[in-house]
């Protein structure tokens, strides 16, 4: 992802069109947005065509290639999850791993790295609810992974998320769920890599937004992501503006949510009434 905002800058600083950085490589322009967005990975020789025509400097060259051949190493959920993950789920790890801080806001469902097993089983079986038990029990397994890397993560990484009291006030019924589910957000509101602001049911002054994530990095040369999920897909944004949009609509929302400690209370509560 570094090498893909890096040659952005590199393809706009030599006033090369990516139409221009297409024809080098040999493919369209929607190939090379998915490189500089960090998408997909890049080939050394086409990496190469790139830093030719952009005029690039021996040393910077030989770093971003350095750089492309760690990048290009198969990531730790190729080999045991690939089949059950769409490409956008694989970029979507990816900047997970890769990320500082993650804001998320989930309007339907608890966001995948706060569930419990039994919470996370429930929900992707009534997703994929045509999908043989072994699929479901796996895409189970690769979020729970997730966590766990997470949790082995740096100690300065951190995850803000903004949780809908509907969401949870839907799954009341099952309370063999949710209780456990609620307890483990309760231990999570104490650890201080999690940021939990719930924002109550009775909340009107919430801006429009549907589910997002945004990834932050600490690396000024990586472009931050906004993630959006629709009916229609799903769709990355690395257009500052676009991101900025996002960026201030979760303010909003946060804002207008229970602070850290108020929403730890809410959930204890919660989990008396169950």
């Amino acid at each position: 992802m570094a090498i893909g905002w890096e040659l952005y800058k590199l393809r706009e600083a030599a006033g090369v069109s990516t139409a221009g950085a297409a024809w080098a490589v040999g493919g369209d322009r929607s190939k090379i947005s998915r490189l500089e967005c960090g998408r997909m990975g890049i080939k050394e020789e086409d990496l190469g065509r790139l830093l030719d025509l952009y005029g690039v400097d021996p040393a910077t060259r030989a770093r971003l290639l350095e750089e492309a051949e760690q990048a290009n190493q198969e990531p730790w959920w190729r080999r045991p999850y690939a089949d059950v993950m769409g490409a956008h789920l694989r970029t979507h790890h990816s900047l997970e791993d890769a990320s500082d801080r993650i804001e998320v806001v989930e309007f339907f469902a608890l966001p995948g790295l706060l569930q419990t097993a039994a919470y996370a089983r429930a929900l992707v079986a009534q997703y994929y609810n045509e999908a043989p038990a072994a699929d479901v029990e796996r895409r189970v397994e690769l979020r729970l992974a997730r966590q766990r890397r997470f949790q082995q993560a740096r100690s300065t990484k951190k995850f803000w998320a903004v949780l809908d009291e509907g969401a949870i006030l839907r799954w009341r019924g099952r309370p063999s769920i949710m209780r456990p589910q609620l307890q483990h957000l309760v231990e999570l509101a104490d650890d201080p890599r999690y940021a939990l602001l719930l924002m109550p049911l009775n909340e009107s002054r919430v801006p429009y937004l549907g589910p997002v994530t945004i990834f932050r990095f600490d690396d000024q040369r990586l472009a931050e992501v906004a993630y959006t999920e629709s009916p229609s897909g799903a769709e990355f944004q690395t257009d500052p503006s676009s991101v900025e949009i996002h960026s201030k609509r979760f303010v909003q929302i946060a804002r207008a949510s229970y602070n850290r400690e108020a929403t730890r209370r809410h959930l204890e509560a919660l989990v008396r009434n169950l």
